[in-house]
């Protein structure tokens, strides 16, 4: 019997790096621990699948919102085909490393006949977009999130006005809103919603200074590794569009 009780415990100290499991309460009583721990769940995540709901504003105009599917493998391939919204139908392709370290795009209008390759940071790729497609993801936006608090913890300028239990995508997660002095990070007020099961984020939501929404990205159907491989993220893949 001593022996079970023994093994019980080191698994258990195993899972949570101390002698005692971690519960919801002690999350949300220290909700920036919470945050910190998105990076180690984060570096056992090979690749996922998702469907990514992403909406931003665009020269002071809110676009509607996209439905996405997304296939990410680390360390960064993604490949991500619009379901719905202003550009459905369109594919794009990102393999770094590869295709000349260009975006392939396939907007599958009749007047397209072969796909675009683009640079990824010039102008048609970026335009009606907020972002490059090298800070797509989920990893990318856990580096920018934990930058963020790391520093304005360190500088004592965080303030946590809430963190609470939620439900988000029909899953359990944990709900945190957190505001920053204007001007100094990215941005002066965030809604977080991080999956319980996973520990990753589903949800951001972020405001500017007026506190207006300026972008929000959410991922549902979230699937980790799944075993994807080179051929999903190659342009020759017969169920693509390149």
């Amino acid at each position: 019997m001593q022996r079970w009780w023994l093994l019980l415990l080191v698994m258990i100290t195993i899972w949570t790096g101390s002698g005692l499991p971690v519960t919801s309460n002690q999350y949300l009583a220290d909700p920036l621990s919470l945050l910190f721990q998105m990076e180690k769940r984060y570096q056992t995540v090979e690749d996922y699948t998702a469907i990514l709901k992403s909406q931003e504003r665009i020269e002071g105009r809110l676009k509607p919102e996209s439905t996405i599917a997304i296939k990410f493998k680390k360390p960064f391939m993604v490949y991500m085909k619009w379901l719905d919204g202003p550009h459905k139908g369109r594919e794009v392709l990102y393999v770094e490393g590869k295709n000349d370290n260009k975006l392939l795009v396939q907007t599958h209008k009749w007047y397209q006949f072969f796909p675009l390759s683009l640079d990824p940071y010039g102008s048609m790729a970026m335009e009606g977009n907020r972002h490059p497609i090298t800070d797509i993801g989920i990893g990318r936006l856990i580096q920018l999130l934990t930058t963020n608090f790391r520093q304005a913890q360190a500088n004592g300028e965080v303030q946590i006005v809430e963190a609470s239990p939620d439900t988000i995508f029909q899953r359990p997660a944990y709900k945190i809103e957190a505001r920053f002095p204007a001007g100094k990070y990215y941005a002066p007020r965030v809604i977080l919603h991080i999956d319980q099961e996973y520990l990753l984020p589903i949800q951001v939501t972020v405001f500017d200074e007026a506190d207006q929404m300026v972008e929000k990205y959410g991922y549902t159907n979230l699937r980790l590794n799944v075993g994807l491989t080179e051929h999903d993220f190659d342009k020759e893949n017969k169920d693509y569009g390149f």
